[in-house]
């Protein structure tokens, strides 16, 4: 690869209408810093920029995605961690964070019904990095936000926002499955699940099909209830 930096910036007009729709998207791009290079480049506007020592605090969200190199990254509320390529890093806003060293894909948003999603859990401050792993169709995401906004259409903003949803979306799914891919437990809930499906109506208890994987009950719906987000009788 290439040492010098590369990088593609964009910074996004937002009009009271796009604020109506609950998210509008700020910022978009893709950069390659190489080792001991000032990160990031120096055509970000000065909020944007990490200072050596302090790091950096936005006032929005980021979803950037480490498509190649290996860093470090901390944060307020993340001790120091390492980064490699695969992961998502999920910054808040009004949260110092630190980093560098890396391919990076990234999109700037913000919004009430981004609050929303971080008030009932779904995103967390405690854990802002998501292993995913390589993902083309993540990759095409971030050149589709970055080729309509380039083309300047009225009435881009809900387009590319709503597309920062589906990698949102997405990327929680890619995590949630990664953590359980090495789990054999996992199997058996999938084989409940079948069980479930094929047999809807029958009467079956959740204590016999707990049983037929091969499983004590109380472990089963516990389980069940982590992996699938439910109660097996629900």
């Amino acid at each position: 690869m290439d040492d010098r930096p590369l990088s593609i910036l964009h910074y996004l007009p937002v009009s009271p209408r796009d604020e109506q729709w609950g998210i509008v998207c700020t910022t978009a791009g893709h950069q390659h810093v190489p080792p001991g290079t000032p990160y990031p480049v120096s055509e970000h506007p000065e909020h944007y920029l990490f200072y050596k020592g302090s790091g950096r605090t936005l006032d929005e969200y980021q979803l950037v995605y480490i498509t190649a190199g290996r860093g470090r990254f901390e944060s307020a509320s993340c001790p120091s961690q390492t980064v490699e390529a695969g992961t998502m890093l999920l910054l808040f806003p009004n949260e110092w964070h630190s980093g560098t060293g890396w391919t990076e894909w990234w999109v700037g948003f913000r919004g009430a019904n981004i609050d929303r999603l971080e008030q009932q859990g779904f995103l967390c401050r405690r854990r802002p990095l998501l292993r995913i792993g390589c993902s083309g169709g993540i990759e095409r995401c971030y050149r589709e936000i970055i080729g309509t906004v380039e083309e300047e259409r009225v009435g881009f903003q809900p387009l590319i926002s709503s597309i920062v949803l589906h990698i949102l979306g997405s990327v929680l799914f890619k995590h949630s499955n990664l953590l359980y891919s090495d789990n054999p437990v996992v199997e058996k809930i999938n084989r409940a699940k079948a069980i479930m499906r094929t047999d809807f109506g029958r009467n079956r208890s959740p204590e016999q099909i707990a049983r037929e994987v091969g499983m004590g009950y109380t472990w089963f719906r516990r389980v069940f209830r982590e992996y699938v987000g439910m109660a097996p009788a629900q």
